[in-house]
Parts: C-alpha cells; structure tokens; sequence
C-alpha cells in the first residue's frame, strides 16, 4: 500500500534510499587525513584530523520539490549532525554514520548539500543526491603491532560504520542496512595524503592504503552493523634508528672499550686483557638490543 504523497519523509512503493534499482541502500564515501598529530604507542591510540564525506540517493527530493518546499542555503549554513534539513518535526533519512574507533571527539564541524539534476556532484549515484561530511579533530585507537621488517610497519585505522536500515520497519528481520562503499576512483590514495601534513617524531606515512568491508561484533542479541575499515601505512623513518638504535650501540661499545682501556693501564702495567674486553662488548651490545 502506498503511502501520502503529503508525508515527503516517508518513502513509497518501489522508492529506496541510497539507490534507486532495488538493491541495498549504497553510501560513497570519502576520506581525507588532514593531520597526524600524535601516536601513543603506550596508550595504543592516534591523535589527528580527517575529513569524512558520504553521498547517497534521496528520492523524496523530488517530491518536496514538487510541493514547494523551500531548502536552506547549503553553500553557507551549517547544518545539525546527521540532519540534513528539517520540515516541520521530521527529519530527513541518513545512514547515522560514526567512526567506531574514535574514542575522543576534541572539535567537529559537519555541513550538507543537496545536488538536484542540474548541479549533479561528482559521486556516480542517480540525483537527487544528499551529501553529508564532517571533518572531525580527535583520539582514534589502534592496535600497535608493527611488523620489524625490513623496517617497522604500522597500519593507522578508521573504521566508518552505519547505525541506520534503510527503512525503519518493525520486522527486525527484514531490516536492510545501507552498503558503505569507498571512492574506488583512479589516483584517490593521493587524495586522502594530499592535504595531510607528515608526522612528526619517528614516523612517516608511506602512501599505501587498504581497505575493508564486514560488520562490527555482536552489539545486541539480534544486529551487527555494516562498517567499513580504511588503514594507513606508515614506517618508521631512518633516523628513528640512527639515533635510538645505533647510535646508542656505538656509544655503548665505545664506553666499554675505554673503560677496559683505562682500567687495563692502571692495574700495575699488566697486559691487556683481550678476554676480559670481549666479554664487556658483548655485555654492552646484549643490553643495548634488549627491549
């Protein structure tokens, strides 16, 4: 049964959020890093800024549209988070999305567009189109494990995940949640490190990207939302080495030889003790490469 043409928030038979061909609700998303403030290894978390924009297929535009409504100024007004306009107490479907590693959240800044025939954007959906971004300052967590060779490798994670179906139906088992997609287009790796500064310290980003799709772990006894993990590769840079590994070692080495020196010279002219000096370089290189 088809629902009032007069309720322009509700969708009638055979309309669909996020793509108008009868499959699952699709989100394109975005992501840019716009800084990399901090890694705390000890903490197992990073400190930086990203700026997260997500496109999808809103077929009541049309309609409201066609009634009369009037839409905001998207060009200069910010717009409440995940509400991209409200008519009258009613607000518009969006795929409620959150970044599910992000533990602190110090600023944000979230706006909308809505794209019509004529002003198509440049995501490859049917119009009209809703575009949602956000550009987030904050403390995501990850998993420090860095692979040692040839140098350490880590991989910095943001994991986008949807908390909204595509319809808000009573039958938990027919709910459809939206499929988040990542911009797949040729040469979008140096987008998302165009804008960000390099990171301070020891490590470095070295431009490689992967990506993951699956489903968050059991929240509740019944749903397990969609989400979508974008990694950043980074590597520890050359001089993290030179100046806390060998550095440190020859150093180490050298005191102990000096001090083997010294002491030999000032035990009544005896010999040099070349036993006693091996031991005491491998006792200096043994605690110098302890963790």
């Amino acid at each position: 049964m088809k629902r009032s043409s007069a309720d322009t928030r509700e969708l009638l038979d055979g309309e669909q959020f996020g793509s108008p061909n009868g499959q699952d609700p699709v989100v394109k998303l975005n992501v840019w890093i716009r800084n990399i403030y901090e890694i705390d290894e000890q903490k197992f978390s990073w400190t930086g800024k990203i700026d997260l924009e997500a496109a999808w297929h809103d077929p009541t535009l049309v309609r409201d549209r066609q009634d009369g409504e009037n839409w905001p100024d998207t060009d200069n007004e910010l717009w409440p988070p995940q509400c991209p306009f409200v008519a009258g107490e009613n607000k518009r479907w969006t795929p409620r999305l959150g970044i599910d590693n992000l533990i602190e959240k110090k600023a944000e800044e979230t706006w909308y567009k809505v794209y019509e025939e004529t002003k198509l954007h440049r995501h490859s959906l049917e119009s009209p189109l809703v575009v949602f971004r956000t550009v987030i300052h904050g403390v995501f967590t990850f998993d420090f494990d860095p692979h040692k060779l040839p140098f350490d490798v880590q991989e910095l994670p943001i994991r986008v995940v949807s908390y909204r179906t595509s319809a808000d139906l009573s039958d938990r088992h027919k709910r459809r949640f939206a499929r988040l997609v990542f911009d797949g287009r040729p040469g979008y790796p140096s987008k998302v490190f165009g804008r960000a500064n390099l990171l301070a310290g020891q490590w470095d980003l070295d431009g490689e990207i992967k990506v993951y799709e699956g489903e968050t772990s059991q929240r509740s006894s019944y749903c397990r939302y969609p989400v979508v993990e974008l990694r950043v590769r980074m590597h520890r840079r050359a001089s993290f080495y030179v100046f806390s590994v060998w550095l440190p070692n020859f150093l180490l080495v050298t005191l102990a030889f000096l001090v083997l020196t010294i002491t030999c010279k000032e035990d009544n002219g005896r010999f040099f003790n070349l036993d006693a000096l091996d031991s005491a370089l491998g006792h200096a290189v043994q605690s110098a490469s302890a963790p």
